[in-house]
């Protein structure tokens, strides 16, 4: 450039060089992790500082356990229906809801010698229909006024238990009564739950829990 402003080319090629890292981003400066200490060809990990507990005065002591809560049993009302049905009533209204059990005296005892399971099974085929709801329909029917209808086999006795809310205590009995009164005991359901039942008993030939419970009963009171 012929002026007598011109700048040196050298001068130029600083300055731009200058601006340039001028706006260039500062990079973070990555600091290089510490690399593990190699004994024997394999990596130790530095050890942990132990932890250090406070001296607190609680500790110099054992605990001491607090007075017992006090306990309130509810009162037991007992009285026979018409139906000569015995019944005891436990009242504890913190819920409104309402738990029942029917109980009869029979269970596993009363088995036949050549057909152990039959009480157990019985009972598990009772609350899987009744004869106008097949088993998916009779879980619907619960669902839908929030009931839980079962049946549990016992040694010596055998149960069927209903729970509901209050307000929906006639729906659930109404249910309950069908499936005492007109089980459904179809033969889908009884093959289903006898394929269960040796697999259950298969799997318990593994376990000696299982092993232990099955012969407890003939061991100590005799007989099967």
């Amino acid at each position: 450039m012929n002026s007598k402003h011109s700048i040196p080319s050298g001068v130029f090629v600083l300055g731009l060089g200058l601006g340039l890292a001028a706006c260039e981003p500062n990079k973070p400066t990555v600091e290089p992790e510490p690399k593990p200490v190699v004994v024997d060809s394999k990596p130790v990990e530095p050890e942990a500082e132990p932890a250090e507990w406070p001296n607190e005065p609680f500790r110099a002591e054992r605990p001491q356990p607090k007075p017992p809560a006090p306990l309130a049993l509810p009162d037991v009302t007992q009285f026979i229906l018409a139906n000569g049905l015995e019944v005891r009533l436990v009242e504890q209204k913190t819920l409104p809801t309402v738990t029942m059990f029917f109980e009869w005296d029979i269970g596993s005892v009363n088995d036949p010698k050549p057909k152990a399971g039959v009480t157990s099974l019985c009972a598990d085929l009772l609350d899987e229909a009744t004869k106008s709801l097949d088993h998916a329909a009779f879980l619907a029917k619960q669902a839908d006024h929030a009931v839980s209808i079962w049946a549990t086999p016992g040694t010596e006795t055998s149960t069927v238990a209903v729970q509901a809310l209050q307000r929906e205590l006639g729906p659930a009995l109404d249910l309950v009564a069908e499936m005492l009164l007109e089980p459904g005991m179809r033969k889908a359901d009884f093959e289903r739950l006898v394929e269960l039942e040796k697999a259950y008993v298969a799997q318990s030939k593994t376990s000696p829990t299982s092993l232990a419970y099955r012969v407890w009963g003939s061991v100590v009171w005799g007989g099967q």
